[in-house]
C-alpha cells in the first residue's frame, strides 16, 4: 500500500493489489473496486503491436519513435 500512496495511478501496483485482493478472497466490492481502478489506467495491450506495424510499414516511423534522432536540414532557396 505504500507504493500506491506514492504513485496512486501506477498500473502495475494497481494490478498487483487487485490480484492480491482477489486471491485473499477480500470482500467482492473491494476486489471489484481494485480491478476497476487498474482498468482505468491499464496500458493498452495493442500498443507494442501497433508500434511494430508502424515501424515496418510507414516510412520514417521507426526513426520518429527513437527519442534521440536526427533530421537532415535543407537550405531554403
Amino acid at each position: 500500500a505504500r507504493g500506491l500512496a506514492v504513485q496512486p495511478r501506477d498500473h502495475d501496483l494497481l494490478r498487483v493489489q487487485a490480484l492480491a485482493l482477489d486471491k485473499l478472497e477480500a470482500p467482492e466490492d473491494r476486489a471489484s473496486a481494485a480491478f476497476e481502478a487498474w482498468r482505468a489506467v491499464q496500458v493498452a495491450d495493442e500498443i507494442p503491436r501497433v508500434r511494430a506495424r508502424c515501424s515496418a510499414k510507414v516510412s520514417g516511423c521507426a526513426n520518429e519513435r527513437n527519442p534521440v534522432h536526427t533530421h537532415a536540414m535543407r537550405a531554403v532557396p
